[in-house]
């Protein structure tokens, strides 16, 4: 029996829906003398789906594009019809702490619902198209794409979302896969993620 195909948005979409979640409690119980963090808790947020978005749209979709042109098409759109919620949650970050706050709450709504879409609808057809090569390919390309300080506070997001017997193999394959000088800062990654949950 072939092993099965790999969850290409698992990890990162937990780790995303951590970050959003994070983001509206925060934002909820913020005051004014928290406005600081809470500008830069926003960027962080916005900066971090941006990243994976990038992922998609210049590793994943071109080879969607090819194969499975529909769905390229389904994707991209699901993309573009985002940017509405991600400029008011920008333009928001100048305003007040209330405008924020609804700004992130609607920020995070609309992207839960494109992520289960992926998860649910596009995935499966994703799993059709491409490869498992192909596929682990596209995860470590993604993983690689936003600059060192960026991936290790998404590391750290993800695996604070990991169940524990989820995180005991990620974090096993990434230390058999991972080269030597990164390592040290995996596992401080790793041991920050696990006070935290």
């Amino acid at each position: 029996m072939s092993p099965s195909p790999p969850n290409v948005f698992a990890a990162v979409h937990k780790g995303l829906r951590q970050a959003l979640f994070g983001l509206c409690t925060f934002l909820g119980r913020a005051d004014d003398a928290q406005w600081r963090e809470a500008q830069r808790r926003a960027r962080d947020v916005v900066r971090f789906i941006d990243h994976h978005t990038q992922a998609e749209d210049t590793l994943l979709l071109p080879m969607l594009a090819l194969r499975a042109p529909v769905y390229f098409d389904r994707m991209l759109k699901a993309h573009n019809s985002l940017e509405a919620a991600r400029e008011q949650l920008l333009e928001a970050i100048g305003a007040d702490g209330r405008a924020l706050y609804h700004a992130a709450c609607t920020f995070t709504a609309a992207h839960l619902e494109h992520m289960t879409d992926e998860e649910v609808v596009h995935l499966p057809v994703i799993h059709i198209h491409l490869s498992t090569d192909e596929l682990l390919k596209f995860e470590r390309q993604a993983a690689e794409l936003p600059p060192v300080e960026d991936r290790e506070v998404l590391l750290g997001y993800m695996l604070e979302a990991m169940g524990e017997r989820e995180l005991e193999t990620f974090v096993a394959r990434a230390r058999q896969s991972a080269p030597a000088e990164a390592l040290v800062a995996f596992n401080r990654v790793v041991a920050a993620a696990r006070q935290r949950r």
